[in-house]
C-alpha cells in the first residue's frame, strides 16, 4: 500500500510486508513527502493524495480501481488547472521576498566578519605573548619535575608488576571455578526465566545510564554500570564541559588543555593505563579513552573547529564522540559484541548518530510538541528503552534494558539531528532530526530489517520501515 499526501507538493508513501516488504514514511511541511506501502504476499496497494498537485492511485480491487480512476481522472485534472495558477503566483511573491531577505543577511554577515577578523586579530598578539612566556617557565618546571618523577615511577612499576602478577594467578583461579558454578546456575535460571519471561516479559537486572546535554553548546552524559559499566559526566555552560572517567582494567586517561595551542597532559595509570586530556580554545582537542578490556575513550572538542570523540568497548567494541560548535560533529559508538554506537552533535550543522547491536526487540514511541519527539524503546530480555524529546529543536534519548541496557540522553540548539541504530542481529537503527533542514531517521530489524524515520520542520520528512525477516525501509 502506498499513500502520499503534501501539503504543496509532498506525498506519503508507506508500505509493510509480512515476509519481504518494508515501510517507509516520510512527511515535510514544504517540499516533503510521506510514503506508505503495505502488502500482505506481494500484491502492492498504492494511494497518493496531495493537497495541490494531488493524485489518488488505487490498485487494492483491480476491477473497482479501474472504474474509480475514471472518475478521478477528470476530478483531478480540473483541480490541477486551479492549482497551476494559484502556485504560479505564490511562488512570484516568495521569490521576491527571499530576494530581498537575502541581500539584507549577506550585507550584515559580510560586516560582521569584518568586525570579528579585526577582533581576533588583536587577540592572537596578546595570547601570542602569553603563552609564550607560559611555555618557557613550564618547561623549567617539568623538566625538574620528571626527574624527580622517574625515580618515583620505577619504583613503583616493579612492585605493581609483582602484585599483578600474584593478582591474577589468584583471578585466573577464582574465574574458573565462578565460571563453572555460574555455567550450571544460568542454565537452571534461563529454564526459569523462559517459563516466566512467557508469562512476564518485566525484568531488571543491570544496565548502565549515559545522559548528555547542553545549555548552548555544552552536554552532559552519565553512563552507570552494575558490573561492568562506567559513569561518564559532561557539562559545558557555553563551550565548558565535566566529563568523569573510570577504568576496570586497563583503561587509560588522557587529558590537556591549552589557551590557544598549548596543551597539558596528565598520565595516570592503575596498572599499566594512563589518563591524558587535551583541550583548546581554537583548534584544540580533548581525548578521554577508558577500556575495560581492550577498548578506549576519545573525547574532543574544540570551541571553533575541534570535535569530541568518545569510545568504550565492552570486548572489543569502541564509542566516539565528537561534539563542535559551529561545524563539529559527536561520534558515540559502543559495541556489546563488535556492535558500536555513534552520536554526534553540532550547534549548527553538526548531527547525531546513535547505533546499538544487541540481540532482541525493542519498543518505540515517539511524540513531539512543538517540533520534540519521544522514543521509547523496551525488549524482553536484553531490552532497552530510549527516549527523545525537544522542547524547540531539543531532544531527549533515554535507553534501559534488562540485562546490559543503558539509558542515554541527548540535547542540542539549533539544526543538530539525531541517527539511532540498532540492530537484532545485523540491523539497525537510525534517527536524525533538525530544526530547519534536519531529519529523523530510525532503523529496526528482527533479522536482518531495519526502520528508518526522519522528520524536518521545513523540508522535514518521516521514514518509517519495518521488516518481520529481511525487510527495510
Amino acid at each position: 500500500m502506498q499513500i502520499s499526501k503534501a501539503h504543496t507538493t509532498m506525498y506519503i508513501q508507506i508500505s509493510k510486508a509480512h515476509t519481504t516488504g518494508h515501510i517507509q514514511i516520510s512527511k515535510a511541511h514544504t517540499s516533503g513527502y510521506i510514503q506508505i506501502s503495505k502488502a500482505h504476499t506481494t500484491r502492492p496497494i498504492q494511494i497518493s493524495k496531495a493537497h495541490t498537485t494531488r493524485y489518488i492511485q488505487i490498485s487494492k480491487a483491480h476491477n473497482r480501481a479501474h472504474s474509480d480512476l475514471k472518475g478521478t481522472y477528470n476530478q483531478v485534472h480540473s483541480d490541477l488547472k486551479g492549482t497551476h495558477n494559484r502556485a504560479h503566483s505564490d511562488l512570484k511573491g516568495t521569490q521576491n521576498h527571499v530576494h530581498s531577505d537575502l541581500k539584507g543577511t549577506h550585507n550584515r554577515v559580510h560586516s560582521d566578519l569584518e568586525g570579528t577578523h579585526i577582533r581576533e586579530h588583536s587577540d592572537l598578539e596578546g595570547t601570542h605573548n602569553q603563552v609564550h612566556s607560559d611555555l618557557k617557565s613550564t618547561h623549567n618546571r617539568v623538566h625538574s619535575d620528571l626527574k624527580g618523577t622517574h625515580s618515583w615511577v620505577h619504583s613503583d612499576l616493579e612492585g605493581t608488576l609483582n602484585q599483578v602478577h600474584s593478582d591474577l594467578k589468584g583471578t585466573h583461579n577464582r574465574e574458573h571455578s565462578d565460571l563453572e558454578g555460574t555455567h550450571n546456575r544460568a542454565h537452571s535460571d534461563l529454564k526459569g526465566t523462559h517459563n516466566q519471561v512467557h508469562s512476564d516479559p518485566k525484568a531488571n537486572t543491570t544496565g548502565h545510564i549515559q545522559i548528555s546535554k547542553a545549555h548552548t553548546t555544552g552536554h552532559i552524559q552519565i553512563s552507570k554500570a552494575h558490573t561492568t559499566g562506567h559513569i561518564q559526566i559532561s557539562k559545558a555552560h557555553t563551550t565548558g564541559y565535566i566529563q568523569v572517567l573510570k577504568a576496570h582494567t586497563t583503561g587509560h586517561i588522557q587529558i590537556s588543555k591549552a589557551h590557544t595551542t598549548g596543551h597539558i597532559q596528565i598520565s595516570k595509570a592503575h596498572t599499566t593505563g594512563h589518563i591524558q586530556i587535551s583541550k583548546a580554545l581554537t583548534t584544540g582537542h580533548i581525548q578521554i579513552s577508558k577500556a575495560h578490556i581492550t577498548g578506549h575513550i576519545q573525547i574532543l572538542m574544540a570551541h571553533t573547529t575541534g570535535h569530541i570523540q568518545i569510545s568504550k568497548a565492552h570486548t572489543t567494541g569502541h564509542i566516539q564522540i565528537s561534539k563542535a560548535h559551529i561545524t563539529g560533529h559527536i561520534q558515540f559508538s559502543k559495541a556489546h559484541t563488535t556492535g558500536h554506537i555513534q552520536i554526534s552533535k553540532a550547534h549548527t550543522t553538526g548531527h547525531i548518530e546513535l547505533s546499538k547491536a544487541h540481540t532482541t526487540v525493542h519498543i518505540q514511541i515517539s511524540k513531539a510538541h512543538t517540533t520534540e519527539h519521544i522514543h521509547i524503546s523496551k525488549a524482553h530480555t536484553t531490552v532497552h528503552i530510549q527516549i527523545s524529546k525537544a522542547q524547540t529543536t531539543k531532544h531527549i534519548q533515554i535507553s534501559k534494558a534488562h540485562t546490559t541496557g543503558h539509558i542515554q540522553i541527548s540535547k542540542a540548539h539549533t539544526t543538530v539531528h539525531i541517527q539511532i541504530l540498532k540492530a537484532h542481529t545485523t540491523g539497525h537503527i537510525q534517527i536524525s532530526k533538525a530544526h530547519t533542514t534536519g531529519h529523523i531517521q530510525i532503523l529496526k530489524a528482527h533479522t536482518i530489517g531495519y526502520i528508518q524515520i526522519s522528520k524536518a520542520h521545513t523540508t522535514r520528512y518521516i521514514q518509517i520501515s519495518k521488516a518481520h525477516t529481511i525487510g527495510y525501509i
